[in-house]
């Protein structure tokens, strides 16, 4: 279900101002595979993908010069580590 979700927010109409611009990773996610089945579906979908430094050495993307940058059909994925990822209430 998460895979869908996040192909849907790329993918239905990534023009629109909601549409997912950044993807946010535990580096975990990174270790199992998982990840890398949804990049080649985003892929496939014509979502080209591209990565921080660390994103892009463990999964073979282009490195991003940006993270300040709005990309339409392009989709830029940072990994984290635990202590880096955002607090919700």
């Amino acid at each position: 279900m998460t895979k869908q979700i996040i192909r849907d927010a790329k993918t239905d109409y990534p023009g629109a101002c909601n549409a997912m611009e950044t993807l946010l990773v535990h580096k975990y996610l990174s270790c199992n595979g998982r990840l890398n089945e949804l990049i080649l579906e985003l892929q496939r979908e014509g979502v080209q993908m591209y990565g921080g430094p660390k994103a892009n050495d463990m999964l073979n993307i282009v490195e991003m010069s940006s993270f300040h940058h709005e990309y339409n059909s392009l989709a830029q994925l940072k990994l984290l580590k635990m202590s880096s990822l955002p607090l919700t209430t």
